[in-house]
């Protein structure tokens, strides 16, 4: 098996236009970089409506890929563009990375992993990534994983407020008491807050008359505003 049969294999690209075209180990600091290329003549599905279209250009990317043992390895690829009759030009969707983005999604499941654990800046340091970068890696993963959360089992919930910062910069916090699942952080602590958690949790699929009071204060306004039984 050559080096670019083997990561072609790593990577999972059988059954795809994809393959490994060329590996290169080189640079100071040693980096490898993975080049790969699409199969002439193949079809992909428009974003839209999954038309199969050809593509017509293509666009250099780069991503960021899990360590290739402790060296830094990129992925690098001609990605084409292809024009759908009905809906226009569009980037075509590569099975290793997200739209946007510029890791590997491998790449994105090791840092959140790690954002478990310890603080982005830590991360930063044992990636060698800009934390900026990955703060907004986490945003992105955080704010998809929220908007796609079902909400329609939660039956009991408790709410806490806490300072989170100095200066009495408060934030009100909504959490399936069953589950000890956070659900919602709401900025302040007054029925503003309750409010906006009422609204995220019919968004998300949640009844507001059908939950028990879990536990802490504010009681009576969560009765009022419906959230609580």
């Amino acid at each position: 098996m050559t080096p670019n049969e083997l990561f072609q294999a790593a990577l999972q690209l059988r059954g795809t236009p994809w393959r490994v075209v060329r590996s290169d180990f080189s640079g100071e600091p040693p980096t490898l970089e993975i080049g790969l290329d699409f199969a002439r003549g193949s079809r992909f599905p428009c974003p839209q409506c999954g038309e199969l279209c050809g593509a017509y250009d293509t666009l250099q990317k780069r991503w960021r890929h899990l360590n290739f043992f402790q060296y830094r390895c990129e992925l690098v690829a001609a990605v084409p563009r292809l024009r759908c009759p009905e809906h226009g030009v569009h980037l075509v969707s590569v099975p290793w990375a997200s739209e946007g983005s510029g890791f590997t999604l491998l790449f994105e499941a090791f840092v959140m992993l790690l954002a478990e654990q310890m603080p982005v800046e830590a991360i930063s340091r044992l990636v060698n990534e800009e934390d900026t970068r990955l703060w907004r890696l986490i945003i992105r993963v955080v704010k998809e994983a929220h908007a796609a959360a079902d909400w329609s089992q939660v039956c009991c919930l408790a709410i806490d407020e806490t300072s989170s910062r100095r200066g009495r910069w408060y934030v009100t916090v909504f959490l399936d008491a069953k589950t000890h699942r956070l659900l919602y952080v709401a900025e302040g602590r007054s029925s503003l807050a309750v409010e906006e958690f009422a609204q995220a949790l019919v968004a998300h699929g949640g009844d507001c008359q059908r939950h028990s009071m879990g536990r802490y204060g504010h009681a009576a306004l969560l009765r009022k505003r419906g959230v609580f039984d």
